[in-house]
């Protein structure tokens, strides 16, 4: 009958509610038959009293009494102000946190089934975390019914305001993955592995090739290249992780995009990601030691081609800031060059640097 009485009071429209129409309503919903085999009138009294014991009903003492044996109040308030006193927050006994819901006692009866299922997933699993955990995606279904829930804005917000991270639940993030081309035989005992990352497609092409078929000559030679896609880099970075051969050693990545703002602001963002994953804001155990740096030497000859197009808008202050916080390192007349470059509303695309002018210069130091 609790259940019934739960239901009723959670979808009543109004914060007074009269005991004889409560009585009829749980009648209703339970049938005759279950309504006395539950205890009919006498098992209704004993819940309703255990609500009010816990604050989530309130006698109106002028409203007098329902003439009934025990007796009731003619009329309740519904208490829905504090969430601390619901028999529902009684019943969670993990240490999900929920004082969040004290004071949003509507954001609790919203998301109270996901919440129990948490706080039941927390307490069937406390230390004894599975050996293989699942993915987000896995455990969202499991927990929420929706794949998609915890990973998107709503479902981060939830587990923020109960305290709760993935690392709890025993899932991870799957990275985005990206292509990539293995070019040495180094996945054994070498501590320290090189890539280049390249932002768009056909130069990533031309430079598997030029290196597989021994055309041009990297120094360090890059263990695997990979395709950036763009932007899409900044968020697939992550799939490193996933590259069994790379766990656990230091992966030194050389970045090779476009010289214009758009391409020096793809390698920030890039930067940034990484720096703040490695910083342990990430939310999960670092596998890879990344380090990273753009490919000077690559961008010096792409400047050097004098193959341009119209960079088609006027580069702003932010522009020159990250141009100077990615590529520090960057001897003063290459920086000079490329404002110049900007200045005059031009940008050099990396496929400036065709697979023919690769043969032709042979060796390159990143």
């Amino acid at each position: 009958m609790q259940e019934y009485l739960k239901k009723a009071i959670k979808t009543h429209p109004r914060k007074f509610i009269d005991s004889r129409e409560l009585e009829t309503q749980i009648f209703s919903l339970m049938g005759r038959f279950s309504w006395e085999c539950a205890g009919d009138y006498d098992s209704f009294a004993y819940e309703v009293g255990k609500l009010v014991d816990a604050g989530v009903l309130k006698p109106v003492k002028t409203s007098g009494h329902n003439g009934r044996v025990p007796p009731l109040a003619a009329k309740y308030r519904l208490e829905k102000t504090n969430t601390a006193n619901s028999p529902d927050i009684f019943s969670f006994q993990s240490a999900i946190d929920l004082s969040y819901f004290h004071s949003h006692p509507g954001d609790f009866f919203h998301y109270q089934e996901i919440l129990k299922s948490i706080d039941r997933y927390l307490v069937e699993n406390s230390g004894r975390p599975p050996e293989m955990w699942d993915t987000v995606n896995e455990r969202s279904l499991a927990l929420t019914g929706d794949e998609k829930f915890l990973l998107s804005s709503e479902g981060a917000r939830l587990l923020s305001r109960v305290n709760v991270t993935l690392d709890d639940l025993h899932c991870y993030k799957v990275a985005e993955p990206f292509f990539y081309r293995q070019l040495t035989g180094n996945t054994g005992s070498a501590e320290v592995i090189y890539g280049l990352i390249i932002e768009n497609k056909d130069t990533f092409e031309t430079m598997s090739r030029l290196q597989e078929r021994g055309y041009l000559r990297l120094s360090p030679p890059p263990d695997l290249i990979i395709y950036g896609e763009g932007n899409k880099i900044t968020k697939s970075w992550l799939f490193l992780e996933s590259i069994p051969w790379l766990c656990g050693k230091t992966v030194q990545l050389f970045y090779f995009g476009d010289l214009d703002p758009a391409g020096i602001n793809i390698y920030c963002r890039l930067l940034s990601a990484v720096d703040k994953h490695l910083g342990g804001q990430g939310g999960t155990s670092v596998k890879v030691a990344l380090r990273l740096e753009p490919a000077g030497s690559l961008y010096s000859l792409l400047l050097e081609q004098g193959i341009t197009r119209a960079l088609g808008e006027k580069i702003t202050a932010s522009d020159i800031s990250n141009l100077n916080y990615a590529c520090e390192n960057f001897p003063p007349a290459l920086r000079e060059g490329i404002i110049k470059l900007w200045g005059a509303d031009r940008m050099v695309p990396q496929e400036a640097l065709s697979a023919s002018r690769m043969v032709q210069i042979g060796e390159v130091e990143l």
